[in-house]
């Protein structure tokens, strides 16, 4: 069931194909069951894909975190990146302010697959992230010529009552971008 509710994908293939195949049935034999069953099958994809859509689960609500810390970054909105960081932590909040003051951050871009695994075993709830992440920008000092950088992070977040909030991130296997003209 938990697959069911990260991904509609298999809800929503299944239940198209089963509707398809009693559609080329009802097609055929013109029988009031086989619409019956037409009808009932929608009913059910319909009613997964809802509860799909409304269960928010805790490795969609990290996704969101981190879509949302990335789009403050874009904007250049320290307080908007703040307000997903955890009380203590203090050292990721100055960082912030450093990577916001020496770059000019267009966009963000997830990479790969999100890996996140979660721990409720402790109190309060922790998980860890890991994911590509593809940055372009430039740096406002001229030192540094690349304005696209590849990179891997393992962020940490916790939760606490009803949001993740993270607390600590780290670079994990660091990858320079390519050299764009500027034409």
């Amino acid at each position: 069931m938990y697959y069911l509710t990260e991904n509609p994908t298999l809800v929503l293939a299944s239940g198209g194909l089963i509707l398809l195949m009693l559609a080329v049935g009802f097609y055929h034999t013109r029988n009031a069951r086989v619409l019956l069953a037409m009808v009932a099958v929608f009913l059910l994809t319909a009613g997964l894909w809802l509860v799909e859509w409304l269960v928010v689960t805790d490795s969609e609500a990290i996704r969101h975190v981190l879509r949302q810390v990335a789009n403050a970054v874009v904007r250049g909105d320290a307080a908007g990146v703040r307000s997903h960081l955890a009380g203590d932590a203090d050292e990721l909040s100055a960082a912030v302010d450093v990577v916001l003051a020496q770059f000019d951050i267009q966009s963000i871009h997830f990479t790969g697959e999100m890996k996140i695994r979660l721990d409720r075993r402790v109190q309060p709830p922790s998980a860890v992230a890991q994911f590509g992440c593809l940055v372009n920008g430039q740096a406002l000092a001229a030192d540094i010529p690349y304005r696209v950088y590849r990179t891997r992070l393992q962020v940490q977040l916790t939760h606490d009552g009803d949001v993740w909030q993270i607390s600590h991130a780290d670079q994990i296997e660091p990858r320079r971008g390519r050299r764009r003209n500027k034409n």
